[in-house]
């Protein structure tokens, strides 16, 4: 009879802390949960959530720049290498070719409109642009990716480089460079 009443005795206290351990638990995931609610409402893992930013390389500058669905870019940069640039050709690649300073995809060889308009959504560049030094100038050119044009829904990321191919008025009239001028992440306007 003895034991019998001894192990009445432990079962409430094993109930017990069996109630505290799920309440502390439970109340500890409940935490969590409502936690992750939290930051997944406020979009902090959305991956359209993309923070704009342009890399320019030495001599040039981003003074503004958008990614249309369609493909197209649109941007105005600024060049200040203390020469007139003459630009003959431009492109637009998501991915950089890893042998030679070109792009990966689209315009590789950076032609020119008149030899090449596909890569160009008007005509914008069929004369070439002269960029003074201290100025800005307007590029719109189609970027490229593995499936052509690179084009997505608004919203969505994008991560694009500039090339430019060039005479330069401190460089003999026929010697061209190509440049990558810009690295930039964007989302689809």
């Amino acid at each position: 009879m003895r034991s019998n009443s001894f192990n009445n005795k432990k079962r409430p206290i094993k109930a017990q802390a069996a109630l505290d351990f799920i309440m502390s638990y439970g109340v500890g995931i409940l935490i969590i949960t409502l936690a992750l609610y939290i930051v997944f409402e406020l979009g902090i893992f959305n991956p359209n959530l993309q923070i704009s930013q342009c890399t320019p390389n030495v001599g040039f500058g981003c003074e503004s720049y958008a990614v249309f669905s369609n493909g197209t870019l649109y941007t105005i940069l600024s060049q200040d290498t203390s020469t007139t640039l003459n630009i003959t050709a431009a492109a637009c690649s998501t991915n950089i070719n890893t042998t030679t300073n070109a792009p990966q995809y689209g315009n590789i060889h950076l032609l020119s409109d008149k030899i090449a308009p596909i890569y160009y959504p008007d005509s914008s560049m069929l004369n070439g642009i002269t960029a003074y030094s201290g100025n800005i100038f307007t590029l719109k050119l189609n970027c490229y990716n593995s499936q052509g044009i690179a084009s997505s829904q608004l919203g969505g990321p994008f991560v694009g480089y500039v090339w430019l191919n060039y005479t330069s008025s401190g460089l003999p009239s026929t010697e061209h460079q190509i440049t990558r001028v810009i690295e930039f992440t964007t989302k689809y306007t």
